[in-house]
């Protein structure tokens, strides 16, 4: 058989097996038999689907990787090539090793190439402990700049619970949304588990300009918010590229619940939109 034509199958193979079993596709194919392998090798296509849990150590001051899982990153990347059309679903699972040997500290290259990786997809799925490497600079400290993921159109962030931590492992408010304000091509937002509670108003300049900017942009939003009805009103003002919305609102009290004299809003691209919630 042909070349192109066996690497086709391997395309439709994969497109098929991935929604049943996402962590053994593709690399089950390069197991089977040697000609299978090497065309696997070189067709990009079947690698743009990737489902991946980096286990990480945590000490006091430093977090730590296996060198195994960083190798495969690397080998995974270089199966991509120059594409950065694949889909990414990052997960992070904290542990305690058996032994230490090929252990690395996440810092420095280590840290920066696993962003980069990271960086490279079109469409992301990440966990809130994942998200919390791409808030880190390349020692490992916090810094407040946009999420180094500019070619991303879909985002999705999931909060969950740090087992090392008493509280939630990761809080998720609105500088959770500041951070994708610098990501031109982003469309998508899904923010599951999470609630923003603060829409800023006209007194917080570079942070209202920075979310009216992102929600301008956005043609996709899953969201839920706790904020009062005048910040429903700036954010709902804002979202006039939207074409799908499900939002969970709850409505706090506030002074100003009034009319505020604006125009009526038209959305004119919605198709599809799903509400609930209560004021509280």
């Amino acid at each position: 058989m042909p070349v192109e034509i066996l690497a086709k199958i391997l395309v439709l193979t994969v497109d098929r097996a991935l929604p049943a079993d996402p962590k053994k596709f593709p690399v089950y194919l390069t197991r089977i038999t040697s000609r299978l392998r090497n065309v696997a090798m070189d067709t990009p296509e079947i690698w743009r689907f990737l489902t991946t849990t980096c286990r990480i150590y945590e000490l006091a001051h430093d977090s730590l990787v296996n060198k195994s899982y960083m190798d495969f990153i690397s080998w995974w990347s270089e199966r991509l090539g120059n594409r950065n059309q694949f889909s990414l679903r990052f997960q992070v699972d904290f542990m305690t090793p058996k032994e230490y040997t090929g252990w690395v500290d996440l810092k420095g290259p280590t840290l920066r190439s696993l962003v980069d990786f990271i960086a490279r997809a079109r469409y992301l799925e990440i966990e809130g402990r994942g998200l919390k490497f791409l808030l880190k600079d390349s020692e490992g400290s916090a810094y407040s700049g946009a999420l180094p993921v500019s070619c991303v159109e879909s985002i999705e962030i999931t909060a969950t619970k740090d087992p090392a931590d008493n509280g939630p492992g990761f809080k998720a408010d609105l500088s959770v949304a500041l951070r994708l304000f610098e990501i031109p091509a982003l469309r998508k937002l899904v923010l599951s588990q999470l609630r923003l509670r603060h829409i800023p108003s006209s007194n917080d300049s570079p942070s209202k300009v920075a979310c009216e900017a992102l929600w301008r942009q956005l043609t996709h939003i899953k969201v839920s918010l706790v904020i009062s009805l005048p910040q429903w009103r700036r954010f709902i003002r804002n979202c006039t590229s939207v074409e799908s919305a499900w939002i969970n609102l709850k409505l706090r009290e506030s002074p100003n619940d009034g009319a505020d004299g604006l125009p009526v809003t038209t959305l004119p691209h919605l198709r599809e939109l799903i509400m609930g919630g209560v004021r509280v």
